[in-house]
This record gives C-alpha cells, structure tokens and sequence, in this order.
C-alpha cells in the first residue's frame, strides 16, 4: 500500500468548496446592504460577490465534466 497522498479530485471536498463560495458570496451582497452611498464600496463588494460566482460556476461545470467522464479527476 502506498504512503503517497492522493491527489484524487474528492466529491465531498467539492461540494463543501462550491458551498463556501456561495456562502461568502451572499455574506458579501449583505454588505452591500450595509454600505450606505458609497459608491466605491458598493461596486468593491459586488466585484468580490461575483468573483466568487464566477469560481461558484466554474467549479459547477468542472464537476459536471467528472461526472459524465469528460475530465480526469486525477
């Protein structure tokens, strides 16, 4: 038996990463909320949100990929 760590792409590490970018990206659109005129924060915030919405459904589609067998998960 091999002592190397796998590398092995982990459904449940997966999940758990896709759902702390949308978490985070719904705590970030809160502040939006709590940012009251200014604009620049604003835009700051909704910038961060989509960046992790953009990851949220890259990440969505790559695992679509490894389900159907078009992506290695090694």
């Amino acid at each position: 038996m091999s002592t190397t760590p796998s590398r092995a792409w982990s459904l449940v590490n997966e999940l758990s990463a896709i759902e702390q970018a949308v978490e985070g990206s719904a705590t970030v659109l809160a502040r939006i909320q709590d940012t009251q005129g200014d604009l620049r924060a604003m835009q700051a915030w909704a910038t961060q949100a989509e960046a992790m919405l953009t990851l949220t459904h890259r990440r969505l589609h790559d695992l679509g990929r490894v389900l159907r067998g078009e992506l290695d998960p090694w």
